[in-house]
C-alpha cells in the first residue's frame, strides 16, 4: 500500500523514467492525488536522494486523482519516501452543485467546501479519478514518447489547469 510522500518511477518505455509522488490520499482505499514532475532520469539508474529532493521541490507538470495500483504492484518502482513539498493549498478543488444558482468547491478529501468564485465555476472539474494506465498514457504523451499522442481529455491533468482548493 502506497503512502503519502512515496516517490516512484514511471517507466516511459524508452529508457527514461518520470518521477511521481503520492501527494494526498483519499479515504477510499487505493485512491490518491499523484503528482508528476518535469525532470526525467535514466531508467537503469536509481536517482540519488538529493536529485529526488530537488525534483520534488520543482513545480509539478501533472496532478491527477488516480489509483495507486501500479505503485502497489511494483510497475512503478518505489524509490524513496519524502514528505511532499507542494503546499497543501494546491490540493485540487472539485465542483459540486450548491446553493440555488451557485456552485461549491469541495476539497479532495471531501472534508471542506467553499463557494466557487466566478472564474472557478467553469474551470474546476467535477470529481474524477482516472486509472493508473490512463495516467501513464498521459505521462508518456506529455513527455512525447514515440507512439504516445496527447489527447484533449488529458488537459484536466495538467498542473497549470488545476483549480486549487486553497486554505
Amino acid at each position: 500500500m502506497a503512502h503519502v510522500g512515496d516517490i516512484f518511477g514511471i517507466p516511459l518505455g524508452d529508457g527514461r523514467l518520470a518521477l511521481g509522488q503520492i501527494f494526498e490520499k483519499k479515504p477510499t482505499p487505493g485512491l490518491a492525488i499523484i503528482i508528476v514532475f518535469g525532470q526525467l532520469f535514466p531508467e537503469a539508474e536509481n536517482p540519488a536522494i538529493h536529485d529526488l529532493q530537488a525534483c520534488t521541490s520543482s513545480k509539478p507538470v501533472i496532478l491527477a486523482s488516480s489509483f495507486e495500483t501500479f505503485v502497489d504492484r511494483g510497475d512503478w518502482r518505489k524509490l524513496a519516501t519524502i514528505p511532499p513539498v507542494l503546499d497543501r493549498a494546491n490540493s485540487p478543488a472539485f465542483r459540486v452543485a450548491g446553493l440555488p444558482l451557485g456552485f461549491l468547491l469541495e476539497s479532495y478529501d471531501r472534508k471542506r467546501k467553499r463557494l466557487a468564485r466566478i472564474r472557478e465555476i467553469n474551470a474546476a472539474p467535477n470529481g474524477y479519478s482516472v486509472s493508473a494506465k490512463w495516467l501513464e498514457n498521459a505521462v508518456k504523451a506529455h513527455f512525447k514518447v514515440e507512439g504516445a499522442k496527447w489527447e484533449p481529455r488529458f488537459d484536466q491533468l495538467l498542473f497549470k489547469n488545476v483549480v486549487p482548493f486553497g486554505r
